[in-house]
């Protein structure tokens, strides 16, 4: 039997539109479904995740580009702790007046004492810068010193008083409106009658010693 020259050894068979005995156009078809499928599954390199954040479908790209910031100051953290304060050294004491007054408290509300005194009253401390305490009525302030200064606002005159707390000596202003100044023996005398004057509290002696070690170095 004579062989046909269209099948040849190892080429494939052709004949009456079928290749490899599949008709022609299935054959087209089939090729084209896989290479869909292929292209497909594999992607395409280019394409991009849509931007989820606001939502849209438009690809985002990223920039390489370096952004240029301008420098900033840096400052030092706050560690909390405040810087320690420097306490000034007191003025000079000024001693008991000669002769000797002691001075008490004549105001029926009681009356304060002032570390310092300023030209301007205010409601919070009158005319002074720091206001130690208020004394009690006909409560003992101190010995006199003779030193009075005038505030030019109010016209009112403080006198500057003497006094020893646990034998460290203290000076501090009162209004002399509001004390009684008594010589040494007749207050002597009404403080042993209990005739109105009466020592200082040792709570009020406490809290001026304490007010000038707070505020001075002694």
């Amino acid at each position: 039997m004579k062989r046909s020259r269209n099948r040849t050894l190892g080429a494939p068979a052709i004949e009456n539109g079928k290749f490899m005995g599949v008709p022609t156009p299935f054959l087209l078809a089939g090729l084209a479904a896989a290479a869909g499928l292929a292209l497909l599954n594999s992607g395409d390199g280019s394409a991009q995740e849509p931007n989820v954040d606001t939502g849209s479908s438009t690809p985002t790209t990223s920039s390489s580009t370096p952004t240029k910031t301008s420098p900033s100051t840096t400052t030092k953290p706050s560690t909390g702790v405040s810087p320690p304060q420097v306490k000034p050294y007191r003025r000079p004491l000024k001693l008991k007046a000669a002769p000797q007054l002691l001075v008490f408290v004549n105001s029926f509300g009681g009356e304060g004492i002032f570390d310092r005194l300023r030209n301007t009253a205010t409601i919070l401390d009158g005319n002074g810068l720091d206001r130690i305490l208020t004394l009690d009525n006909n409560e003992f302030a101190g010995w006199a010193t003779g030193e009075e200064w005038i505030a030019q606002d109010t016209l009112q005159t403080y006198t500057k008083v003497y006094y020893e707390v646990g034998k460290i000596g203290y000076n501090y202003w009162i209004q002399k409106s509001q004390t009684s100044q008594v010589h040494a023996p007749a207050a002597q005398f009404s403080l042993a009658t209990a005739y109105g004057f009466k020592w200082m509290s040792s709570d009020h002696e406490s809290t001026i010693r304490q007010f000038y070690f707070d505020h001075y170095t002694l």
